[in-house]
Parts: C-alpha cells; sequence; structure tokens
C-alpha cells in the first residue's frame, strides 16, 4: 500500500460537490442508532457507529452537503 503522508488533498477540498443533495442510505441494526443518526447531519448523534462516522468526517471535509436515509 502507498504511502498517504506525501498527498495533497487540498486538491479535493477545493471540489465542487454536487448540486444536489447527496443522499446517503444505511441500514438501521441496532435500536440505539435508530432514533439518533437519521438526523445527521443536522443535529451530532453521539454514537452513530463507525462506518457512519467515516462518512460523516469525509463528507464533512469535502464540504459537500448530504442527508441520510435509512
Amino acid at each position: 500500500m502507498e504511502d498517504l503522508v506525501g498527498l495533497d488533498f487540498s486538491v479535493l477540498r477545493r471540489m465542487r460537490g454536487p448540486d444536489k443533495i447527496l443522499r446517503v442510505g444505511v441500514l438501521e441494526s441496532s435500536p440505539d442508532a435508530t432514533g439518533c443518526f437519521r438526523n445527521l447531519p443536522e443535529r451530532p448523534c453521539p454514537r452513530p457507529g463507525a462506518q457512519v462516522e467515516i462518512i460523516s468526517m469525509v463528507l464533512q471535509m469535502l464540504g459537500w452537503n448530504w442527508t441520510m436515509v435509512g
């Protein structure tokens, strides 16, 4: 695997996001997350799950508008 330390991610940040809101679909696997992750990204979720946290972090870094669809 290549070393990603030297890559310039500022190019990704300057990319224009989609004109429409990007809809991210997920399946609920535990009742704890049911009422929580559907509110992302408008309201924070204390335990959304590792996969949802990664998606949220990447899309926030890119500055893209997105919503959660369950």
